[in-house]
């Protein structure tokens, strides 16, 4: 699996980086443009989202948006113990982290017991049941385990990254939506999911046909 994993990582970095700047730019804006009028980021008040490098979907018009319907903006921040988010407002800057990722410098987020928060994750492959490939460090994995609250976990990834089944094994955390630069798509729910957000379609989101259950519960629900 390890196999299989580093060399669905060095195909899909090498195509990603391979691409032009403008394509990149395009990608997100429309990525972002399906995203803010998803009923499930207008109904949330905190977006945990990612300042993207490495040709990865590009969030700022997102982020843009999400401050002007009023919403709490947090970055990833990390630190030896994995990653933590904190809050980005309009002007601040932006600091190279640990890894020379663009990083928010300001309090940390604390989940609240009544808040809608969506996360939005980068990645480098993924599926229709919610699979996500990342770097290979398990930050983000290790950070949705611990965050508490309802909350929605969205990647952000080109049309091209999607695969078949990307290997996963117990420490990996599916995903409850996929956006990229053409859709919106409803991965492989449980339960919880398919209940909850059965009523909250608004046109845009397509649904996998490979409904699998977490192998956990996520996010305190």
């Amino acid at each position: 699996m390890k196999q299989d994993k580093a060399a669905i990582r060095k195909a899909m970095r090498e195509r990603r980086r391979a691409l032009p700047a403008g394509t990149v730019e395009e990608a997100g804006r429309a990525a972002c443009a399906l995203a803010a009028r998803w009923a499930e980021f207008r109904r949330t008040g905190t977006l945990l989202a990612y300042a993207a490098t490495d040709n990865e979907v590009p969030t700022g018009p997102l982020i843009e948006e999400a401050w002007r319907q009023g919403k709490r903006v947090f970055l990833p921040a990390t630190g030896s113990d994995g990653i933590t988010f904190r809050c980005h407002r309009p002007g601040t800057v932006l600091v190279p982290g640990r890894f020379g990722i663009p990083e928010a410098t300001g309090e940390p987020f604390e989940p609240e017991a009544d808040g809608e928060v969506m996360i939005v994750t980068p990645l480098l492959a993924w599926d229709l049941r919610g699979g996500r490939l990342g770097r290979g460090g398990g930050y983000y994995d290790r950070c949705l385990r611990r965050l508490t609250g309802r909350a929605v976990v969205a990647g952000f990834g080109y049309e091209f990254q999607e695969c078949a089944l990307v290997p996963m094994d117990d420490r990996d955390e599916l995903l409850d939506f996929v956006v990229s630069e053409r859709r919106i798509v409803r991965c492989g729910a449980d339960v919880r999911s398919a209940r909850n957000r059965k009523d909250r379609s608004d046109g845009l989101l397509r649904d996998s046909h490979q409904p699998v259950r977490r192998h956990h519960s996520r996010l305190g629900t």
